[in-house]
């Protein structure tokens, strides 16, 4: 894809956090597995023993119970589910806690998407960053400092939705960012993965858009009327959209 964006007329990019930046389902798989090679590591497990496995196994048996709320109880009995063939002692005070220590590791640091680092460390160079969340501002800033990106995303570029005020796709939240940037819409472009909340809601006030799609068939050009979002498949197209050589 052609470079559409220059600085002289761009000022800033602006980024979602969660599935843009940061991978919530590799960070989530990564922690399950991590905890659970912990918390077995008591126990003679057999050859065939795999974290990775009972993950996949655990999210098979999440999905049979699609359609409905999960509880607590369910994510439970889906665990056990996804342990019984390996034949170990659990119990119901056993996965509670195992449940509650999952729910901690939340605040460890999450995963970025692959070439996301290396390219806001290119992108910064010529562009203001910021960004623009529907997460409480205390869990993004905690992220952003464990993920040593506080550099990049200075708090004063951080913004989170407020309850009771304004959020994605609202007007409101994206005029509170233009105007604590001091920018115009044209000189802005928000990346994110939501059409609803990242695309439409951006368009509306007239700021340009890349989509993070990871399932498109190619990069390329959408169409909200007559304004153009560009759509990427991968982080790194970034830099064919806003660097000199790509």
């Amino acid at each position: 894809m052609n470079r559409l964006f220059f600085p002289d007329h761009k000022k800033a990019i602006l980024f979602d956090m969660n599935d843009t930046l940061v991978d919530r389902q590799q960070s989530r798989e990564l922690h399950f597995t991590e905890l659970l090679r912990d918390y077995t590591g008591r126990w003679s497990a057999p050859p065939e023993f795999s974290p990775e496995h009972v993950y996949a196994r655990y999210m098979a048996e999440q999905k049979k119970r699609a359609g409905k709320s999960i509880t607590l109880q369910d994510k439970q009995a889906c665990l056990k589910a996804a342990l019984t063939p390996y034949g170990f002692p659990v119990t119901d005070r056993w996965m509670k806690q195992f449940f509650q220590e999952w729910r901690k590791s939340r605040a460890r640091p999450a995963a970025l998407y692959p070439h996301v680092r290396d390219t806001l460390r290119e992108l910064v160079k010529h562009y203001m960053l910021g960004i623009v969340s529907n997460s409480p501002r205390r869990n993004v800033q905690a992220q952003l400092e464990k993920l040593r990106l506080t550099d990049v995303f200075p708090p004063d570029r951080v913004f989170c939705s407020k309850k009771g005020a304004y959020r994605k796709p609202q007007p409101a939240m994206f005029h509170h960012v233009l105007s604590q940037l001091k920018l115009k819409p044209g000189e802005a472009v928000m990346v994110g993965d939501s059409w609803k909340n990242d695309i439409s809601g951006s368009v509306k006030l007239g700021i340009d858009t890349v989509w993070l799609q990871t399932s498109a068939a190619r990069p390329g050009l959408r169409r909200i009327g007559k304004t153009r979002v560009a759509v990427i498949q991968e982080f790194r197209q970034l830099r064919n959209l806003f660097l000199p050589g790509g």
